[in-house]
């Protein structure tokens, strides 16, 4: 067949190909109308497609199909290409006796269920790229239904339903008693495509899904490929594909049962999706998932900072969210609601109360809204809540008497302690108001159980008895009041109904009390009413001064006197060193000293147990568990006692396919332990055994800000700053970050007080301001550092009675705090680290 090269067609912008216009109007129908009055003529013609599937790969393959008699090779390389480009050209038209190319095509799909799984994906991939054309013809939809069919989804593939995240270790105790290894084991022959489909785009995606759940597969691994898929595909996309992902995972999510969803990894996407403006259905149904699991939440989850113009450190208008949705999830009433799960969300809510409590800018209104959002019933004590009030209380001095009163009325005084009774009685901060209505309340009770009684006695001994002896003996009514606690305390009776109501009328003789001076009050405001004249209005008290009068009357009589903190003494033969706490010196014992080999052997015991419950539980962070091992085995000059080999090769073991180390063998990359691994090298010189150029690819966990995320997931902390920074510092590779924009981030962190916190505008935390501090003197850039306020801010965290340090106000002290905070260790610091001995296997405890 002679060829002309008589017509030009555009494909989309991309390519220009110049064809023989009655070779492919033969085969192309729509060609064939647009040549059909231009048949006569001589000159050359252009034809111009805009929306041709493919582009000009397509084209040029249904070009060789008519160049070629109607001929072509199909496969599922091609097949999708070709099926859409001879539905646009409209290629059904029969030539010389062959098969048209749609015809083929058609044909050809009916052989996809002898296809391969790559064969299938090559298909998938094509498909995506030729879409809604390639969904219009129904060839996703086919290849979708034969990809899904392959896939092991059956109950039998999860060994359990799970709310673990997909990258937990795979323990469950919920399940048989198999080894973690063949449940390991288990789970890898479910999940193993998992990686295979992250070729797949967030369309396809969502409607492979829906295809799983239509054949009603298993949930536990759809949520697990999701939160996979999702944890993936961050790790190299922009803002608005990062956006349009997290949509789609949290839609389909929706689909599925809540109980065979992850919580924690629910919040993991609450986190990296809080700067990508979800759309505000999306948010929410992410919100309603995460509410309806509050009783699998920990405070850490809950700990999310304010949005961008709110001045509460944390988000305190999401947790209320979740408490809603907790409260009527699926339309259940709270009274259907298993009181396990209620008492579980109320102690949670409890932790987060105390932890927002210490912010200066959380409103009265928000903390009330927290204090109410549970029913009464979902509390067993109101201690917690009652102590969250007095930190309020202390924290806004400035609240008036009737905030103090809308907050205090949130109290169920009937599920107080009786410790807590004493405490509020005795509690300056409290309006009095609230003390005289605890009492009653207290009173109420007593009665009632008096009178419940059957055999009612006669107390001679009773601790009013106490009261009026005491004061007999000159003793101040306030010690009297002490004396009262104590006996309340310690009566010791045979019946146990007996030691009640001993108690409780001790408790019903400070009731009386209260009562009477109230009262003595009242007489006297009344008779200060009637004295004042219209004509000495100008000098009369205001109302709130009478009553900040009547809480000071209050405060006199329920105040215990102040309690000096009495050092240990030191004995007569053993020297002493003094300490200045407070403008006191104290004086205790000389230090004791480390039992080394105790240490030794406990460190090199811990490695040997590795089918205990500790080793199991803790092999995430066995790589930091092993650096800090041999760092003190380092420290104590036993480094000796260990295999280098052994260790080396297990260390080089945990090494992903990216460079990153992960906390064990088989476990996701993270820097922190890529940083423990390096640093465990480099204690046995070994760092030369390293593919360096692999590791430093840490450096592309820094972000656009200059801070570092810990993994691929998008965790963003300063310690992963201080961990990078000093992992590619030992590496002598410093220079493959932004190090200007990684300290730009870090002191963007830096607070009022000196301090540094996790992120922009978080709380200081001795922690932190260790990451911070340590990264910056790497950097060079300790200039920045204003050395006396956080110098103060450091001292500040010492307690006064155990020389400890605490990592933030209102925190007990731990040792971990002490290394953190080694700017100010003293006698004193060593001192309580050694309290924490153990002295039968030697190691520290926590705290």
């Amino acid at each position: 067949m002679e060829v002309h090269c008589d017509l030009e067609v555009d494909v989309n912008g991309e390519e220009s190909f110049m064809v023989d216009k009655r070779a492919i109007a033969s085969y192309c129908g729509k060609l064939s109308k647009l040549l059909g009055k231009s048949k006569a003529s001589s000159r050359n013609l252009k034809v111009v497609f805009h929306d041709f599937p493919g582009g000009a790969e397509s084209f040029e393959l249904i070009a060789r199909f008519c160049y070629n008699n109607g001929s072509i090779y199909i496969t599922p390389s091609n097949i999708s290409l070709l099926y859409c480009a001879a539905q646009f050209m409209e290629m059904n038209n029969s030539v010389a006796g062959r098969h048209n190319l749609l015809q083929k095509a058609e044909n050809s799909f009916e052989e996809i269920r002898y296809w391969s799984w790559s064969e299938l994906l090559t298909a998938l991939k094509q498909c995506q790229d030729l879409l809604p054309v390639a969904n219009s013809l129904s060839l996703v939809e086919k290849c979708l239904d034969t990809l899904v069919a392959r896939l092991p989804l059956t109950s039998e593939a999860s060994p359990c339903p799970s709310t673990s995240s997909p990258d937990s270790s795979g323990i469950r105790f919920s399940c048989d008693t198999r080894s973690t290894e063949s449940l390991k084991t288990t789970l890898s022959r479910a999940t193993w495509w998992f990686e295979d489909l992250l070729v797949l785009g967030p369309n396809l995606v969502e409607m492979l899904v829906k295809a799983m759940v239509s054949r009603k597969l298993d949930h536990v691994i759809i949520s697990r490929f999701l939160f996979y898929y999702q944890k993936s595909k961050f790790y190299t996309v922009k803002s608005d594909t990062k956006r349009t992902i997290a949509e789609m995972v949290i839609e389909m999510l929706y689909m599925l049962d809540q109980s065979c969803v992850s919580c924690k990894s629910l919040f993991g996407i609450l986190r990296v999706s809080l700067n990508l403006n979800l759309n505000k259905s999306v948010r929410n149904k992410l919100e309603n998932m995460i509410g309806s699991q509050l009783d699998q939440a920990t405070l850490d989850n809950l700990l999310v900072p304010s949005p961008q113009g709110i001045n509460y450190l944390y988000d305190v208008n999401l947790v209320l969210r979740f408490l809603k949705s907790f409260l009527h999830d699926g339309g259940t009433c709270q009274a259907d609601r298993p009181p396990m799960r209620l008492r579980k969300v109320a102690a949670l809510v409890d932790l987060y109360i105390a932890e927002v409590t210490p912010d200066p800018r959380l409103k009265p209104s928000k903390f009330l809204a927290l204090a109410i959002a549970l029913p009464d019933s979902a509390r067993v004590s109101y201690d917690e809540l009652y102590h969250a009030i007095d930190m309020y209380l202390q924290v806004h001095p400035g609240l008036s008497e009737e905030e103090k009163m809308k907050i205090c009325c949130v109290l169920n005084y009937e599920k107080l302690s009786a410790e807590t009774y004493v405490h509020l009685s005795q509690n300056t901060k409290f309006p009095s108001k609230s003390a005289v209505q605890a009492l009653v309340y207290q009173q109420s009770k007593l009665k009632s159980l008096l009178h419940a009684t059957n055999n009612p006695k006669s107390y001679t001994d009773s601790p009013y008895s106490a009261i009026t002896e005491a004061e007999s003996r000159g003793l101040r009514k306030d010690d009297a009041n002490v004396q009262l606690v104590l006996y309340a305390g310690k009566i010791d009776l045979s019946d146990d109904n007996d030691k009640l109501r001993a108690h409780l009328q001790g408790m019903q003789c400070r009731v009386m009390e209260l009562e009477k001076l109230c009262k003595k009050m009242q007489s006297q405001m009344s008779k200060f009413t009637k004295s004042k004249s219209p004509s000495h209005n100008l000098l009369a008290i205001p109302p709130l001064d009478l009553q900040l009068r009547l809480l000071r009357a209050v405060r006199d009589t329920a105040a215990s006197s102040p309690s000096a903190i009495t050092p240990p003494h030191p004995s007569a033969t053993t020297p002493h060193h003094p300490l200045f706490c407070c403008g006191k010196q104290i004086k205790y014992k000389l230090m004791g000293e480390l039992a080394t080999q105790k240490h030794v052997e406990f460190i090199v015991s811990v490695e040997k147990r590795k089918d205990s419950f500790e080793a199991v539980a803790m092999e995430h962070i066995r790589m930091s568990g092993a650096y800090w091992g041999l760092t003190t085995l380092d420290l104590l000059g036993k480094l000796h006692v260990v295999d280098v080999e052994e260790v080396v090769s297990w260390v080089l073991q945990c090494q992903h396919d990216s460079g990153g180390f992960g906390g064990s063998i088989g476990h996701d990359p993270h820097i922190l332990y890529t940083l423990s691994a390096v640093q465990a090298l480099a204690l046995f010189d070994k760092l030369y055994v390293l593919d360096v150029e692999k590791v430093v690819n840490v450096a592309g966990l820094q972000n656009e800000d200059g801070s570092f995320s810990g993994d691929m997931w998008g965790e963003i902390d300063t310690r992963f700053s201080y961990i990078a920074i000093s992992c590619l510092s030992l590496l002598h590779h410093l220079d493959k970050i932004n190090v200007e924009k990684a300290v730009s981030y870090i002191l963007s962190c830096k607070n009022h007080d000196g301090g540094f916190g996790s992120t922009p505008g978080a709380e200081s935390h001795a922690g932190q301001i260790f990451c911070c501090v340590g990264a910056l003197a790497i950097t060079g850039s300790l200039h920045h550092i204003d050395k006396d306020l956080l110098g103060w801010w450091l001292c500040e965290r010492q307690d006064n009675k155990t020389g400890g340090l605490n990592g933030r106000p209102e925190k007990l002290p731990d040792i971990e705090t002490e290394f953190a905070s080694t700017d100010v260790l003293g006698i004193s610091l060593a001192t309580f680290v050694l309290h924490f001995r153990s002295a039968t296997h030697g190691g520290l405890f926590p705290v």
